[in-house]
């Protein structure tokens, strides 16, 4: 499953989002913690997202796929 997470408004990333390939919400949180420790500032399942306040867009590939 697909989550998006995106990053508070004092943080360099803050117009984009980052998506996580994991099992729920929970797995992606914790993943989320390894790679960007409190950095960060909610987890989205992609059906949930809007993009649209997000003029950056996605940033980098998918993290966790395989």
């Amino acid at each position: 499953m697909i989550f998006c997470l995106t990053f508070g408004q004092d943080h360099p990333l803050k117009d984009g989002w980052i998506e996580i390939d994991a099992v729920d919400s929970n797995d992606a949180r914790n993943k989320a913690f390894k790679l960007f420790g409190r950095e960060w500032a909610f987890v989205y399942s992609k059906l949930e997202f809007n993009p649209k306040y997000f003029s950056l867009g996605k940033l980098g590939k998918t993290l966790g796929e395989k």
